[in-house]
């Protein structure tokens, strides 16, 4: 198989597989700058409703 047919069925397999709406907790908040910085960092506290599943944090 060429490796061009390889990648394209690759991309689509990762696409439709990391593409899951499954969100438990969405929030924004604003930056007091317009740019980030290592030293920067924000709280998020949400609410852990089963302790035995594993969550995906990304």
């Amino acid at each position: 198989m060429n490796i061009k047919y390889l990648l394209v069925i690759f991309s689509l397999l990762f696409a439709v597989l990391a593409c899951q709406n499954d969100t438990l907790f969405k929030q924004e908040q604003k930056l007091s700058q317009p740019y980030w910085t290592y030293k920067d960092s924000l709280r998020f506290e949400f609410p852990i409703q089963d302790t035995n599943l594993l969550y995906d944090l990304f």
